[in-house]
């Protein structure tokens, strides 16, 4: 998969092939598309690291590189993003501690 060879190259084919599909109706794809680049520009709180929303400033920064305005609709379309998966790292984070928690006893 991808000519991969190396140390790690396993693991990453096994990530590769667990990767969750996704389906999108037509009218989320630009946004689903947008919102995956700015993926990488989150802020994180405290020592915790938990994660408190997007860097908007950076997020801006990407989307004009790209050539996109950050506002009205665009901005609406990422926050609606954000939210999900805002609940989804809650979620994950509240279930690793409750596995935490279990650990101890």
């Amino acid at each position: 998969m991808w000519g991969l060879t190396g140390p790690g190259a396993d693991q990453l084919r096994a990530r590769a092939s667990r990767q969750t599909v996704i389906e999108l109706w037509p009218a989320n794809a630009r946004p689903w598309e947008l919102f995956m680049s700015v993926a990488t520009q989150w802020r994180y709180a405290g020592m915790t690291g938990t994660i408190v929303g997007l860097d908007y400033v950076a997020a801006e920064l990407v989307l004009r590189a790209k050539g996109v305005k950050l506002g009205g609709e665009t901005m609406a379309d990422l926050q609606a993003c954000e939210s999900g998966a805002l609940q989804a790292f809650r979620a994950r984070d509240e279930r690793r501690a409750a596995e935490e928690r279990s650990r101890r006893g």
